[in-house]
């Protein structure tokens, strides 16, 4: 279509560091909805051990940890060489199809699954021991169980 425009080589170093940082960023994103996910499991479900839901220094070293792994999950990927970059924006060929699939399991599907089960383990407790909770533990629970049905 353009036949003047000269073919350029976009598989940079700019280029992929433009990828891992915005691929960080997203599972960052990520893995701050686990977090998030894990605070309110523990406070359902733990809800008289202060230590699991109001401790600054039990997050800071949760939040430490979210972009330890923030950092290096994208990394394995970037390393191994499957993207290949087609277009002036720094993006991967839809077509590598080994490239896609290895990126979606090393990097979107373990955040995704811990947050699954965590709000999996959140519901099935709050509906088996729905009986038992005194009426300001059933106000605080209504509300986070809303929030969760809006999330899932």
């Amino acid at each position: 279509m353009y036949q003047n425009i000269p073919v350029t080589n976009n598989d940079t170093i700019w280029c992929r560091s433009k990828v891992y940082f915005a691929t960080v960023a997203m599972v960052c994103a990520l893995y701050a909805n686990t977090f998030q996910a894990l605070h309110r499991f523990c406070r359902i479900i733990y809800y008289t051990r202060l230590f699991f839901h109001r401790n600054i220094y039990l997050y800071s070293f949760g939040i430490l940890i979210q972009i330890f792994l923030s950092i290096l999950q994208p990394l394995s990927v970037l390393v191994t060489g499957v993207y290949q970059y087609e277009d002036y924006h720094c993006q991967m060929s839809l077509t590598n199809w080994r490239g896609t699939i290895l990126g979606a399991f090393l990097i979107w599907l373990s955040p995704i699954t811990i947050i699954v089960i965590i709000y999996a383990c959140t519901l099935s407790y709050i509906r088996h021991y729905s009986i038992t909770f005194t009426v300001l533990q059933h106000t605080r629970i209504k509300r986070d169980f809303t929030v969760i049905k809006r999330i899932v």
